[in-house]
């Protein structure tokens, strides 16, 4: 699979299992952020709600991934809390979670250009934004 297929796939969850069945998540932090600005989409919310997790494939990590939402929000957090359980594999199987957005970028890691993604999924009103960087060692399970 091109990397590019990756980075466009509706569930990175999905498709990085479709790579390796070796597909795990890392958590790396679960808490509070405080005077996220340059979040505009909470609208003047001052505290986030953050988990930060390495998704790795043969113990590889291949993407960093930060999620988001309102420090308010019983609904998403609830959801960020489960460690053991990818994000894709909750927000694909609920009906009620609509994504609202996808974008697929790119950006400079040492120098290589790699995608970067950025999604945001609703439920009622309530916002929850992921950001996903894809790290070159993506590069060793990728067809290009």
């Amino acid at each position: 699979m091109l990397i590019d297929e990756i980075a466009r796939a509706e569930s990175l969850t999905a498709t990085l299992r479709d790579v390796s069945d070796s597909f795990n998540v890392q958590i790396k932090y679960l808490g509070v952020i405080k005077n996220p600005e340059k979040y505009a989409i909470f609208n003047g919310v001052n505290v986030l709600f953050l988990r930060e997790v390495e998704l790795l494939i043969d113990k590889q990590k291949v993407v960093t991934a930060k999620t988001f939402c309102a420090d308010s929000s019983v609904f998403w957090r609830k959801i960020l809390i489960q460690e053991k359980r990818p994000l894709g594999d909750i927000l694909f199987n609920n009906p009620e979670i609509k994504r609202t957005s996808l974008t697929v970028q790119k950006y400079f890691y040492n120098g290589i250009e790699l995608p970067y993604r950025q999604g945001i999924f609703e439920y009622l009103d309530e916002k929850l934004l992921i950001e996903e960087h894809f790290l070159p060692e993506i590069k060793l399970f990728c067809d290009d």
